[in-house]
């Protein structure tokens, strides 16, 4: 992979730079980041997702037909912080093309993890787009970018983002209301800590198996010593963020008496979830439902 990342990176150096579009381009990396761009961006933008449909981008590199739609970009809307693992190889050539690249990590208020955790991510929790707050902000960060390639509809862009900002409010007030008065506040998963941000921003203590890594798997003695930490705190529910990691929910749910209930960190969606036409809203605002349900959450 990383032969052919060099040799298509030379290609594109050297090739002729597009010139004017019909319509700014923008290629973002994964979902959340794709219905940003969509929904600041369209129709005047065209708008394109990198990450195909239960893709993990952790994992995920770009194919040559993908290597090439990133030349049309004008602007590329990615996470950072090791996130994307093709995105060190390719900057450089996107950079000397004058493509602009939208890092949304950058300025956010990132997690920082302890030195003994420290993974790919350089020890920052990369999973930003589940801040709600900071989506917003990326909502005008994009608004301005594109203002600068298409100055035209620089006032549409702006409005639309807007608007698209208040969604994201809208968002955060609803979990912190649900979330205010809760029997549990253990969000428990078994699987890796995707939900760092949520727990940060609505007072959720979240327990994981494998840490940051999706490939990470718990010894038998991890496994023993959380459940008996679990039976302790009397925790009702398990959440599950992947399939694969599913069976470690039931092995958990088993031994304590709990239920399990799944919760998307939206980076992707399923062949399904795309025919039925599911946004980002729709994932975030079911995952409300299931920490309500699984935490015991009053309506108060």
């Amino acid at each position: 992979m990383k032969r052919l990342i060099l040799v298509l990176l030379v290609f594109f150096l050297f090739a002729p730079v597009r010139g004017a579009l019909v319509k700014p381009c923008i290629v973002a990396s994964i979902f959340p980041l794709y219905e940003i761009a969509r929904g600041v961006g369209s129709p005047q933008a065209e708008v394109y997702l990198l990450l195909p449909p239960g893709a993990d981008p952790h994992s995920w590199e770009p194919t040559p037909k993908d290597i090439m739609l990133l030349t049309r970009a004008n602007i590329l809307f990615v996470i950072g912080q090791g996130l994307e693992p093709w995105l060190n190889d390719l900057r450089k050539g996107l950079e000397k093309r004058h493509q602009k690249i939208l890092l949304a990590s950058k300025g956010a208020p990132l997690i920082h993890l302890e030195h003994h955790k420290k993974t790919a991510h350089s020890g920052v929790d990369p999973h930003i787009w589940l801040d709600f707050r900071w989506d917003a902000v990326l909502c005008q960060r994009l608004a301005d970018l594109l203002g600068q390639v298409d100055p035209v509809h620089r006032g549409l862009y702006q409005e639309r983002a807007q608007k698209l900002a208040e969604k994201f409010l809208k968002l955060d007030q609803a979990y912190r209301q649900r979330l205010a008065h809760c029997r549990s506040r253990k969000l428990v998963l078994a699987g890796h800590a995707a939900f760092g941000y949520l727990a940060r921003n609505y007072h959720l203590e979240m327990i994981s198996l494998a840490g940051l890594s999706p490939e990470a798997e718990p010894s038998p003695k991890v496994l023993a010593e959380l459940i008996k930490s679990l039976r302790k705190n009397r925790v009702s529910a398990i959440f599950y963020e992947h399939p694969s990691s599913r069976r470690f929910a039931e092995v958990l749910a088993n031994e304590i008496g709990a239920k399990i209930l799944y919760l998307s960190p939206g980076a992707s969606l399923t062949q399904e979830e795309i025919k039925a036409g599911i946004s980002f809203f729709d994932l975030m605002y079911r995952n409300l439902d299931y920490l309500a349900q699984g935490l015991s959450c009053s309506q108060n």
